[in-house]
């Protein structure tokens, strides 16, 4: 019996596009029950089941049509579709490419697919392959927006970044209302937090349902939170060390310069902090209160050092007024730790729970790699070095509190390395994977070394009061 093809695969679409998946299958099954052995309608079930996520249903509809088919570029299309989402990745690059050969290179959705088999496997090569394809396919359609987007993030996994910019900016010059790529723009980490924060603000007036830009969007205000407590726990670290060396006097009002300068931190985050919904920052407050009241501390515990000291300023009670201001500085910095570590927790959860590995998860693995980078260097170059002079110098006991507030502020990457970012799921790409291992071990291994160290210090010495110029002898 004659069925219109062309109507049933129209009426399947709207239908899939309204989300009734089930009425776009009972069509598809409708027209089958008439003409069992069109491939096309066999297609077409397979691809509204896809839409269903039902692989298994569509995998096996997608092989009927290519028994029926054999030599049909569209029936492999459907395979490659259904094996990609079944995760035959291996079986859909060669199905993907079945349907390069078989429509001669020159078919635009023949190459995409290809290159996003090879995108989904990763490697370099396959990676340089799916980029010389999608430039392929942006040739055949300059005007797909969709092609240019995919281009982009190919740009960005081969570290071409300049490149994934140009992209975005054409495919936005195409389609403004692109959301996957206003998504792009919005993670493109050489443009300033008000700007990021400003494309997410319209893309989710767009479209408010969009998983990514609410994980994106929650992750440029940990950024903005986590830019101002390193630097409060920077302080503390600064402090630590003038507890060192400098008397109570003069420690009172350097601390006290230091301190009055990181108030102007709200306002160099101004723009950014502007540029987020009306209300954002209180309902994420509310919503992680354990992340927002350990930040409190940290920050509290930051300000009363030099209150502290004036407060027990004097003779009897210089000594006493170390002992506190060591104390509240390692309070301050394992408040910070524990920050970092529940903003970490908080994204993390936040992104499974939208049942995605989006963006939001890789971003704050990004900044763990790159900040245990630049904590290995400050412990290996500066931290030891430092404690070193402090333990033979008029401040023995504070050598040890340095090296606990140092490193106290650094253990959250440890954590997060080893339970939210498994160090196993770091070693896939066999290139950095010995180095990666290695810097993560020397790091782990340095923090305790400093943390033990930090502590016999303090244990091994009494504290003492430095006292102004020549009265060394004080000691």
């Amino acid at each position: 019996m004659n069925v219109d093809v062309s109507w049933v695969i129209e009426r399947s679409e709207a239908l899939i596009a309204t989300g009734r998946h089930e009425h776009a299958t009972a069509v598809v099954m409708e027209a089958l029950a008439r003409d069992p052995e069109s491939a096309l309608l066999h297609g077409q079930h397979s691809r509204v089941l896809s839409a269903a996520g039902l692989w298994p249903e569509a995998l096996d509809a997608s092989r009927r049509s290519v028994e029926l088919a054999p030599h049909e570029p569209l029936s492999w299309y459907w395979l490659a579709a259904s094996l990609a989402g079944s995760k035959d990745l291996p079986g859909a690059e060669s199905a993907a490419r079945k349907v390069v050969d078989l429509s001669s290179g020159e078919w635009a959705e023949g190459l995409q697919l290809l290159a996003a088999s090879l995108v989904d496997q990763g490697g370099e090569e396959r990676l340089l392959e799916a980029e010389r394809l999608i430039l392929k396919t942006m040739e055949l359609s300059p005007q797909d927006a969709d092609y240019l987007c995919m281009a982009s993030g190919i740009a960005r996994a081969l570290g071409k970044h300049d490149d994934a910019g140009i992209y975005i900016r054409a495919g936005l010059a195409i389609d403004p209302l692109h959301t996957d790529l206003l998504l792009m723009h919005a993670q493109s980490t050489v443009r300033p937090f008000a700007g990021r924060i400003r494309t997410l603000v319209e893309l989710l007036h767009l479209d408010p349902h969009k998983s990514e830009a609410h994980e994106n969007l929650a992750a440029e205000y940990w950024r903005i939170r986590e830019r101002v407590q390193r630097s409060w726990w920077i302080l503390c670290v600064f402090d630590s060390f003038l507890l060192m060396w400098v008397p109570q006097a003069a420690y009172v009002v350097i601390v006290t310069i230091a301190w009055l300068a990181l108030i102007l931190l709200p306002w160099i985050n101004r723009d950014a902090r502007r540029a987020l919904p009306q209300g954002y920052a209180r309902r994420m407050k509310r919503r992680y209160p354990a992340a927002a009241w350990t930040g409190r501390i940290a920050i509290g515990a930051s300000v009363s050092t030099p209150f502290l000291l004036f407060a027990l300023y004097g003779d009897h009670g210089q000594i006493l007024g170390n002992v506190l201001v060591s104390a509240v500085l390692v309070l301050a910095a394992v408040a910070y730790g524990a920050f970092r570590w529940l903003g970490i927790e908080a994204r993390r959860n936040s992104s499974e729970g939208s049942g995605l590995r989006p963006q939001g998860l890789e971003v704050p693995l990004g900044d763990a790699a790159q900040e245990m980078t630049a904590t290995t260097i400050f412990v290996l170059a500066f931290g030891g070095l430092l404690g070193c002079l402090g333990l033979g110098g008029p401040q023995p006991a504070a050598a040890g509190i340095f090296l606990l507030t140092a490193s106290a502020g650094c253990v959250w990457w440890w954590i997060a390395m080893h339970f939210a970012f498994p160090v196993r799921k770091l070693l896939e790409p066999p290139s950095v994977q010995w180095g990666l291992f290695a810097l993560i071990g020397i790091s782990s291994a340095l923090l305790l070394a400093f943390i033990v160290a930090g502590i016999s210090f303090v244990v091994g010495h009494d504290f003492a009061l430095i006292p102004l110029s020549a009265r060394r002898d004080a000691r």
